[in-house]
């Protein structure tokens, strides 16, 4: 008796909620160009940012899966898990490819549904115009950032084909942004192509200009291929081009640099103000 209760108020509950949502306008909001759930957690992000206020039990999805425009919502049976909503969205769009088409996109435009997505930006005449624009070494445009931040789940689900897709495409947008260079670098180093790796340090210096970061992922790369010297040089421009994350410093990656030129990397972080153990 207990356990039918149970599941009755739970059940009334959902209802309620259901209920509550039902006089909300729904929103459809058009996803394109990657993984579904890792799109939809950039809008809800950009949204928040922006000050808008979500009903997330209100939203339906939409994406072209190659054929047919799919759409997800919440149904009043998805709360019954007992799951925020944020988590049911999750596993409602986790596994599903929302694929880039244009006719798909300018349809989804006359439809009214809210258009966002990471892909092909070139689809929208903004990022089109950004594009043509010569810019300045050193930046990163926000769908270059967005590239870049798919790239990093990518590589932290090990799906690294993938993530260079992510990276390449941050660079098609912003070529001269340093923290595209340096993932794709991190990239090279992970599937131990050092090669790759150091010649795309060097062309994101020439391109991208200074920055800790970059620099030290050609640190990295150096010292993976045991070219000491060079990862020395590229160890000091990194510092003082503003890097100076200790848990990377003192980290497995720099430390045959250490063992090989112990005196010579030690030096270069006193001369930065950076103190480890392992040096005193």
């Amino acid at each position: 008796m207990k356990g039918q209760l149970k599941h009755f108020l739970i059940a009334l509950i959902s209802i309620l909620i259901l209920f509550s949502y039902s006089f909300a306008k729904e929103d459809i909001i058009f996803l394109y160009g990657g993984n579904a759930w890792n799109l939809f957690e950039s809008y809800i992000k950009k949204a928040e940012k922006e000050g808008k206020k979500l009903k997330l039990g209100d939203l339906k999805v939409k994406v072209w899966n190659g054929k047919e425009f799919a759409e997800y919502s919440i149904k009043w049976q998805d709360y019954l898990k007992g799951d925020p909503v944020l988590k049911l969205w999750e596993n409602k769009l986790k596994n599903v490819e929302a694929k880039y088409d244009p006719k798909a996109v300018e349809t989804a435009k006359k439809y009214g549904w809210v258009v966002y997505g990471i892909g092909s930006v070139q689809a929208d005449s903004s990022a089109s115009e950004n594009i043509s624009k010569p810019q300045a070494k050193g930046s990163c445009s926000p769908d270059a950032e967005s590239f870049i931040n798919l790239g990093i789940q990518s590589v932290n689900n090990k799906k690294y084909d993938n993530a260079l897709k992510e990276f390449k495409k941050a660079l098609e947008i912003s070529p001269t942004c340093p923290e595209a260079y340096g993932n794709l670098v991190s990239l090279y180093v992970i599937k131990k192509n050092y090669n790759l790796a150091i010649d795309t340090y060097k062309e994101g210096i020439n391109k991208a200009g200074d920055n800790g970061f970059l620099h030290i992922t050609g640190a990295i790369a150096y010292t993976k291929r045991r070219d000491f010297d060079y990862a020395l040089i590229a160890l000091e421009k990194a510092l003082t081009s503003g890097f100076k994350d200790k848990s990377v410093l003192d980290g497995k990656d720099l430390e045959p640099l250490f063992s090989a030129k112990k005196k010579e990397f030690c030096g270069i972080l006193e001369r930065a103000g950076i103190v480890l153990k392992k040096c005193l």
